[in-house]
This record gives structure tokens, sequence and C-alpha cells, in this order.
């Protein structure tokens, strides 16, 4: 699968694709995991206190945001799918 992080996510993961491998099935929610354990910034960036995803950080799953999906976050990804993170960005 094809994995971009946008903005800021991308230094705090150290390019808009890293070096990231998952099988077939696993889980948006699982590649979160994954994903800000592996890179504390990101996980400020991208989760509150709580582990939750910020509201206005968005997970597109083929275009689509997760959470709009069927599954949600609990969505099985395939080995085609292309993800795209976005962080929350602030302006005016």
């Amino acid at each position: 699968m094809r994995i971009h992080f946008h903005a800021t996510l991308r230094d705090a993961v150290g390019g808009r694709e890293p070096d990231l491998a998952f099988p077939p099935g696993t889980t948006v929610q699982a590649l979160l995991d994954a994903v800000t354990s592996r890179w504390p910034e990101a996980r400020r960036l991208m989760l509150d206190g709580e582990g939750r995803l910020f509201r206005n950080v968005h997970v597109f799953v083929n275009g689509r945001d997760a959470r709009y999906l069927a599954d949600g976050l609990a969505t099985a990804l395939a080995e085609e799918d292309a993800l795209d993170l976005f962080p929350a960005v602030g302006g005016g």
C-alpha cells in the first residue's frame, strides 16, 4: 500500500513516504498505532491525550476520509490502497 504524509507530518516521520510496510488486512487504526508508536512527534500532532485522532487530522483511504467509511478506523486495508495523512492546519 502507498502511504503519504503531508505538511508537518512529513517532518515528524522523516519524509513524505517513510519506510513502512503493513500486511494486507491491517486496519487503519493499527497503522495509526504503529506510526504514532514509532514517531512520538507524529503522536503529538495526531492524537489527543486519550490516544484518539484529533478531529482536524484526516486519514484518507483511496481519497475518502476514513472516519466516514463503513468501518471507520477499523477498516481493513488492501495492498492496492492509497493512504494520505493530513495534520491539523491553521491559518487565517
